[in-house]
């Protein structure tokens, strides 16, 4: 839907997921088909979760019985995240073009979406 950075705001609906997954939140953020995987932030501009995927609507109808819920989408908790990190290969792992968010009083969504933009984001995950 473009090449420019996109802004959504959100609440997190549930501390867990689908059948009470712990791993995820629950977040009223819409989620459209490409950008899973970017980064859920709190208002203190600290990212807590990935943007993950929505609830498929035929496993609703199925576990809800013909009831379709709207707008349930879910993020992996960032802690969850932060364990997998150093299992990446190096490969995943560029040597340029990285942007780093810088901690406050510098980490501002405005300052993010500037520096985010044609780069690759270096994400850290916070408890």
């Amino acid at each position: 839907m473009g090449d420019n950075p996109k802004y959504t705001e959100g609440v997190v609906n549930a501390i867990s997921g689908l059948k009470d997954d712990p791993t995820v939140f629950q977040i009223s953020v819409e989620i459209q088909p490409g950008n899973s995987g970017g980064p859920l932030f709190n208002s203190s501009g600290q990212v807590i979760g990935i943007t993950q995927s929505s609830l498929d609507p035929d496993l609703a109808i199925e576990v809800f019985g013909g009831i379709l819920p709207q707008n349930v989408n879910y993020a992996i908790k960032s802690h969850y995240i932060s364990a997998l990190l150093p299992m990446l290969p190096e490969t995943f792992i560029a040597s340029r073009s990285i942007v780093v968010v810088p901690s406050e009083p510098d980490n501002t969504l405005a300052n993010f979406i500037e520096k985010a933009k044609k780069n690759i984001v270096l994400i850290e995950a916070k408890e």
